[in-house]
């Protein structure tokens, strides 16, 4: 009779648990492995954008802590990058809370059933390296609950300066789905520091949108010597981590600039758009987005002199001013104005040298 049974069942259990680590498409976060940053260093403090889709919110009561955030070639085997934190002005305490966060579009997160009782459990797993040891903590923020919905689930370093791999379970929320939308729909972060943490318990869907983790939480920004060091996000479906889902650099930057993409040319060769000057000193171009963002973008531009417009006589004409116009989620119109009158009629802008301009849809 029973023999044999549960053994068969271990079998089903390891061709399921084989069959979710490779699937494609299983990670619900963007670079994980932490291997695209368009913006380059960075300033983490109040409420920051870091490597792509991550951001950090360092507040203090008093003078908020902050950190250089770099990507990094200090990594556990099987990773090439990390994220890192290099801690230059310490958290004090008072009223901060500091964490790295990354925050997922609500509609990418159907399949998860929130709102029913067939909500899914999910497994986030991550590697973290830091100097300062003791608990730290991860929050799950349900951005789209009714006043917002919290999940604190806590971890320890046992070992300083040391990778370290950790994996905590999330319980589905069977009251709040999240929106079908652009928004965001959950939010997960590692808490850096807390001088008390704001959770009025862990492991537990609470309410309120608090993000400063577990009561226990350790300051690991307590020290100008301090780095943090994490990489390897995984945020999946099912009560056990599987192995990390690597993806090549292409395709990961394509999913990163759905929310953010920084271009920069180097030189008058590299033509920026085509497009004509119509109007007494002024000429514009249509300038196309690698991907189709989120939402209309943000533009920034950088200084005007490092745009010019080359005519139909090949006469450059340098920028005194720049503007962004006719914003979408795949183009924008930039519109210069000059000192001196171009040609009138088609032609297309350059750069002078490092002119970039900025688009963001970030959540």
């Amino acid at each position: 009779g029973g023999e044999g049974r549960e053994p068969q069942m271990s079998i089903n259990r390891d061709f399921a648990n084989l069959a979710r680590s490779s699937q494609p498409g299983k990670n619900m976060i963007t670079n994980g492995a932490m291997t695209v940053n368009q913006r380059g260093s960075t300033t983490a403090t109040v409420n920051t954008e870091n490597l792509d889709r991550f951001g950090s919110t360092l507040y203090d009561a008093g003078t908020p802590a902050v950190a250089t955030v770099t990507k990094d070639s200090d990594s556990p085997t099987g990773f090439g990058s990390s994220m890192k934190f290099d801690v230059t002005t310490i958290a004090t305490g008072g009223g901060d809370y500091n964490a790295t966060r990354q925050r997922i579009e609500a509609q990418n997160l159907q399949h998860l059933k929130y709102g029913t009782a067939d909500a899914l459990t999910c497994t986030f797993s991550f590697w973290f390296k830091t100097t300062i040891t003791g608990i730290y903590s991860v929050y799950f923020l349900h951005d789209d609950a009714s006043g917002t919905l919290t999940y604190v689930r806590e971890f320890t370093v046992a070992e300083s300066n040391t990778w370290e791999f950790f994996q905590l379970t999330l319980p589905g929320n069977t009251d709040e789905a999240f929106d079908n939308d652009t928004g965001t729909g959950l939010e997960i972060g590692i808490v850096l520091a807390s001088d008390s943490g704001t959770a009025s318990s862990n492991n537990v869907w609470q309410a309120g949108g608090d993000t400063g983790g577990s009561v226990n939480q350790v300051n690991g920004l307590s020290s100008t010597s301090n780095n943090i060091y994490t990489t390897g996000w995984q945020f999946e479906v099912g009560s056990v981590a599987t192995d990390f889902e690597h993806e090549d650099y292409g395709t990961t930057l394509q999913k990163c600039q759905r929310y953010y993409e920084k271009r920069t040319w180097a030189d008058a060769a590299d033509i920026i758009g085509h497009g004509a000057s119509t109007w007494a000193s002024t000429s514009a171009c249509a300038v196309f987005l690698q991907q189709e963002m989120r939402t209309s973008p943000t533009i920034t531009l950088n200084t005007a002199s490092t745009y010019r417009f080359i005519d139909q006589t090949n006469s450059a004409t340098a920028g005194s001013s720049n503007s962004a116009g006719a914003i979408t989620p795949t183009t924008f119109v930039l519109n210069l104005g000059h000192g001196s009158d171009p040609t009138r009629g088609a032609g297309y802008h350059t750069a002078v040298s490092s002119t970039f301009f900025e688009a963001s849809a970030e959540l």
